[in-house]
């Protein structure tokens, strides 16, 4: 319910916060990854280790156990920007406007008739599954 929507919505934001300390060591870019492969650079980095923080509570028990130092689809809830083509920095986030996305929940079922979507100013929102189209866009595998 609400309590494991809550959470969800705190890990997002502990991974907008691994974004912004990846963005600080790396000359304002975020990860040149896509998908897992965005997600994967923070927790390899050390931005952001704690592999929990990568589950989503709703599936919690679900998800297999991080084995080895990468980050894979399978022992992550959330999908990661496709960013490898061309890689976003703050200036490109401010260009854009703050509804440019960098995570959500991989799957619609975590919370009924929405997913959390993480985006570049940190905030996180519950978008209603029928108008994520734009979102999926930029984020994935």
């Amino acid at each position: 319910g609400e309590v494991r929507r809550a959470r969800c919505r705190s890990h997002l934001k502990q991974i907008g916060l691994g974004c912004m300390l990846y963005q600080q060591a790396n000359n304002d870019f975020l990860p040149d990854r896509d998908g897992t492969g965005f997600l994967s650079a923070l927790y390899e980095g050390g931005y952001l280790q704690d592999p929990s923080i990568y589950i989503c509570p709703s599936e919690a028990g679900e998800i297999d156990p991080l084995e080895g130092p990468f980050l894979r689809p399978g022992n992550v809830s959330y999908l990661g920007r496709r960013n490898r083509r061309d890689p976003l920095t703050s200036e490109g986030i401010a260009k854009f406007g703050s509804r440019t996305a960098l995570s959500t929940d991989r799957s619609n079922e975590n919370h009924e008739t929405v997913r959390e979507v993480l985006f570049g100013d940190g905030h996180v929102e519950a978008v209603e599954v029928g108008d994520l189209d734009p979102y999926l866009e930029v984020l994935g595998d």
